[in-house]
Parts: C-alpha cells; structure tokens; sequence
C-alpha cells in the first residue's frame, strides 16, 4: 500500500495576511507527497505542483511537469491534500505552491475565484491549456503571480515551498555487532509506514525482521532492526533490505571465528574478526562542494546596479547528483537580471548535477535599494553516489554605501578675515576721493601742477 509524505504548512488568511513557509521534504516515485496545514477564512485552496523541466504537455498533470488540484478546508481550519507522484514523473526538484483568492473571492483583474485558478490564468493570459507547453518553472511561478499576487491592490496569498523527487532506494547506514546482536539502521527516502523485512543469511538462516520507515528529519526516512545471534552458527553473513516492490540493498559481515578460505595455505589470523559491513558496491570518495563569488565592484552605492558572480566547483571525486542551489534575495536588493539560474520572486535557484571538476556559475545583476550591509544566504543541496543526501550553506556578502554629497571648493576670499576684507576697502575709497578731490581744485582756477624733465 503506498504511503503518503506529509508536508507541514500553516496558511493564515487574517488582517496580517501572514504567510508561514513550509519545509523542504523529499518524495520517491510511486509515493504520495501530502499538503496540510490550517486556512482562516478560506474554503477552498487552489494547488500547483511544477515540475524541474516545466509543462512538457498537456493534459496537466505530474508527469507532464503542471499539476492542478484543489484542497478543501474543514471546519477547524486545516487542510490536507495527497498528490501522487507516479513512475513516470522526473526526478529533480518540483515546485509547489498554494494560493487563495483573498477575502474578495475572485483572483485579481479575472472572474475567476477559489477552485478556478486554471481559468483565471487563462483569462488573464489569453491563451488555451496548450500555452502552458515550454514554459519553464520560473516562467509558470510568473504567469501566476501576474494574475494574482502581483496585482496592484491584489488581497490574493500564495506561498511557495519546494520539494526533490527520486527513484525509490533504501540504503544501509550501519550495521554492527553488539555483544549476541546484530543492530541494522538505514537510510530511505521511501515514505512513512513503509514496510521493510531485513534478513540475515549464512552458515544458518536467522528469522528475518521487519520494520517501518520512519521520518525524524524532513530530508530523508530511517528504518532499524536487531536480530539474536546468540545461537548463530560463526561465518560469513549476508544481510538484505527489502521495501516489497523491487527495491532491495545488501552487504555482508562475519559473525563469530572468520571462515577459513579454500585457497589459503596457512590458518587463519586469529585477531577478531570485521564487525563493520561491507557493502557489495560503493564508490570511491564523496562529492565535495564549494562556493565562491566574484564581483567588479567591491561597495556598490545605494542605486547602483552591480554585477556579481556565484560559482559552484565539485572539488570531489564523484558527480554530485540533484544539486539544488537557493539565494534568498533580502527586500533591500533587487535582481534585475539572472543568468544561469531561474528566479521565482525572491528567489534564486538552479537544479543540475556537477561530475568531478566541474562548475556553474551564476551571473546576476543586483540594485542595492538601502544603505545597510546585505548578506544573502545561499543553501545547497545534492546528493552523492548512493542518493544519500547532504546540504551546504553560505552568504554572499554586498555591502553598500551612500554616495557622499559634492562639496563646492572654497572661495580664495574664503581665508581671508573679513575684517581685513572691509579696512582693504576702506582704504582704496578713501584714495579714490582724495585724487577726485583734487581734480577737482585744479579745474576751478588754483595752483597748475606741471611735471618737467630734468635737463
């Protein structure tokens, strides 16, 4: 019986118009990935789930990379809904997100309100179900948007989380030898409940165990088992996991005096024997991630646009697979151009996968809205050979600053006291009238003042 991978959601619709974001989980192919949380004031949620290439085709559904569905809210305000993820769905990163149509009832600038998101996209775009074909996720995330939330005065709410999909595998994380017992843990991505029978073959056959999956972490499922060994007869063992539907993983330890092999001519060693599991495949190293960033310039002033460059190296020995990388954008930044990643909001995000050696780079051109140091924080996460999975996290540090205000230069008269400015002027008005003065004697009939050269 599949299981269903519940994701936690909490969507409240009240005068704050306050949005709560959900979690990241991970979901295998033939699972249920399930929505739940609590609504105020809503009675149906509108849902769409975009796949990691977009809509492939049409009619919309997971495998096609558009899924349309609806959850109705109960009277205490929760919700849930189960959306099957089939075998033919691509595995990478999908797109969730949930919208209402705001206390109005009709999603902005349509007539179209909850349970029609559909429609009310077709109307506000013009187009038939066919032009959803070859858009991408972020192209998707931003017809919506334009017809709801995006709208001037829109009450519409939307909340967007994301979620990886992958072929189903379990994995064994340890396996030990404690005194007369054998303890088993693993790792699965398989969903909740899941049934898992472990069994331990050898020299003698040892009742199998089984047991569910269960799911400490949003990330990934664990399923345990211990089995008796106190009468088990010593040697090699083989011990295997099963889910009942194809999916198994095995490794093999020693219990008791190590089995001599045929071919040896010595006995042999009598130190005790390897506890630890060996693993019938295993690859050689870890993917191993690194992020840098490069800018032109180093303090960018408030509204200037300034490049900057993210690049992701694989400096391991193994290709990193789903490498899914997130830059949460600060409201104090603006992102007018991305190149090498797509971008939802205020969201930033490129999925692929890097083998030994090999880089991505994201070019981004960032406008620094206010006069404060920035960091952007950039989560990464991907997954090694055995689809076990690990995260990375980091900043992009963007300081910026205001640019100074030009002060004119100072007057050359600016040094000068003015005191010694107004006796100057004094002084040159006094001789001004002296020599008008005397002119002026000299033309009324008194002493000629001549100059004559010496002979």
């Amino acid at each position: 019986m599949k299981k269903a991978l519940a994701i936690g959601l909490a969507l409240c619709i009240m005068i704050s118009l306050a949005v709560i974001p959900v979690s990241v989980h991970a979901v295998a192919k033939g699972d249920y990935y399930t929505i739940k949380g609590t609504a105020t004031d809503v009675n149906v949620l509108d849902i769409v789930v975009i796949g990691p290439n977009g809509c492939k085709d049409i009619p919309l559904s997971v495998e096609n990379g558009f899924y349309y569905t609806t959850a109705t809210v109960a009277e205490d305000n929760t919700f849930e809904k189960d959306i099957y993820i089939p075998e033919e769905a691509d595995t990478g990163r999908y797109t969730a997100a949930i919208l209402t149509a705001g206390r109005d009832g009709t999603y902005e600038a349509t007539t179209h309100g909850e349970g029609e998101l559909i429609e009310a996209l077709l109307e506000e775009h013009g187009i038939e179900e066919e032009g959803f074909v070859g858009k991408s996720t972020s192209q998707l995330l931003a017809m919506i948007q334009e017809a709801t939330v995006d709208k001037v005065g829109s009450d519409d709410m939307m909340t967007v989380s994301t979620f990886s999909v992958d072929s189903p595998y379990i994995d064994f994380d340890n396996i030990e030898v404690v005194g007369d017992q054998v303890i088993v843990t693993g790792k699965t991505n398989r969903a909740p409940e899941t049934s898992i029978t472990i069994s331990l073959t050898g020299p003698a056959e040892l009742p199998s165990v089984t047991t569910e999956v269960e799911w400490p972490t949003p990330d990934y499922g664990v399923f345990e088992a211990t089995f008796d060994i106190t009468d088990a007869v010593a040697g090699a063992y083989t011990i295997k996991a099963d889910d009942g539907e194809g999916n198994t993983v095995e490794a093999t330890i020693v219990i008791g005096a190590p089995v001599p092999t045929p071919t040896s001519p010595t006995p042999p060693p009598t130190s005790t024997p390897p506890t630890t599991p060996t693993p019938t495949s295993a690859p050689a190293g870890e993917p191993e991630l690194s992020i840098s960033q490069t800018t032109l310039k180093e303090e960018p002033e408030v509204g200037e646009e300034v490049l900057i460059t993210v690049a992701i190296l694989n400096k391991g020995k193994v290709a990193a697979k789903n490498i899914h990388l997130e830059e949460n954008i600060p409201s104090s930044i603006v992102v007018s151009y991305v190149e090498g990643a797509e971008k939802a909001g205020g969201l930033v995000y490129w999925n692929g996968e890097l083998e030994p050696g090999e880089s991505h780079s994201i070019t981004h051109m960032l406008r620094i809205l206010e006069e404060k140091s920035r960091t952007i924080p950039v989560t990464v996460t991907y997954e090694d050979a055995s689809g076990n999975e690990k995260q990375k996290s980091t900043e992009i540090y963007l300081t910026a600053k205001r640019e100074k205000e030009v002060t004119p230069p100072p007057s050359p008269l600016s040094n000068i006291p003015w005191l010694y400015i107004i006796i100057l002027v004094a002084v040159v008005l006094g001789g001004i009238a002296i020599i008008v003065a005397v002119r002026r004697r000299g033309g009324e009939g008194g002493a000629e003042v001549t100059i004559e050269e010496n002979k």
